[in-house]
């Protein structure tokens, strides 16, 4: 059980691993050069892979790992190009970081209408893959563990039967070592158990037919039955 349980936590931190969940959020804001809201920029990181996104509202967001990352913004209007300056972000620990970028009528080189854009929904089907195998891992996880539970608590009801029913075998014996007929004091002073239990077997035992009670005094006389 503890083996099947560390196997499925090994397969989680492999997901973790190979999927590993971005640490920080870089975002901002992409302004043309009267710093008015650009809509529509193109902006991009260097992670790996690069991602790149429209800032369809003039607003941009990266999720990353800790590193240092270089972004860029540009804009087509009327056939000039507008782009922004490369800035250096240094992410050293979680968090979010803001940095806004400013668009120039600078010379750079054309946006081509066939250029990739992954966007930001990808690193969010990414958080939810890794948040959905964890669900799936845990709630596995729980079902061995109660599973397991299950499968010893119906052990111990075998093994309690089983005792059981070696208790009864001995009280049999005793009858049968007394010529078939004894009290109940003298069968619980053999077993050596409660008078409680000893009540209990012996009830059981009248209701299998197997011994009859006879009432005598303050105590019991126990005949065993003919079989």
């Amino acid at each position: 059980m503890k083996l099947t349980i560390m196997k499925i936590w090994i397969a989680l931190l492999i997901v973790l691993l190979v999927n590993p969940v971005n640490a920080a959020t870089i975002k901002g804001t992409v302004y043309n050069e009267d710093l008015s809201i650009q809509k529509n920029s193109i902006v991009e990181i260097n992670t790996s892979p690069s991602q790149k996104i429209i800032a369809r509202e003039g607003t941009y967001s990266f999720e990353v790992a800790i590193g240092e990352y270089t972004l860029k913004a540009k804009y087509l209007k009327n056939n000039e190009i507008f782009s922004s300056f490369e800035e250096k972000i240094s992410i050293k620990d979680n968090g979010i970081y803001n940095l806004d970028l400013i668009l120039f009528p600078i010379p750079t080189e054309p946006i081509s209408e066939n250029e990739v854009i992954t966007d930001n929904s990808q690193n969010n089907k990414k958080t939810i893959f890794i948040a959905f195998i964890l669900l799936i891992l845990l709630g596995a996880t729980i079902f061995l563990i109660f599973k397991n539970k299950s499968l010893k608590d119906k052990s111990k009801k075998i093994e309690k039967t089983e005792d059981l029913e070696d208790d009864l075998k001995k009280v049999i014996n005793i009858i049968k070592s007394h010529g078939n007929r004894t009290t109940q004091k003298e069968i619980r002073k053999e077993l050596g158990l409660s008078e409680a239990k000893t009540s209990l077997m012996i009830a059981d035992l009248e209701s299998q037919n197997k011994i009859r009670k006879i009432k005598k005094g303050r105590g019991n006389i126990i005949i065993l039955s003919s079989q």
